[in-house]
């Protein structure tokens, strides 16, 4: 059975903490843009980072057999 490549402990870390920090600062600057920055903090960035991670976690060649499919024991 193929299995996605496996990523590197510290790469996953570094993500993870960019994401954790990085997206309330981003929040946090489009909301000092005024009643528009608010908007877009409160109604666009939440569905975007879902798309996201949504994105991210996409099945992808190699990952092997759905869950449910024929032939998964």
């Amino acid at each position: 059975m193929a299995y996605a490549p496996p990523v590197h402990p510290a790469l996953a870390v570094l993500v993870a903490l960019a994401l954790f920090v990085g997206l309330p600062l981003l929040v946090i600057a489009v909301a000092t843009a005024g009643l528009v920055g608010w908007i877009v903090g409160a109604v666009v960035l939440p569905p975007a980072t879902l798309a996201v991670i949504l994105w991210l976690g996409r099945p992808r060649p190699g990952d092997g057999p759905r869950r449910g499919s024929p032939g998964r024991d």
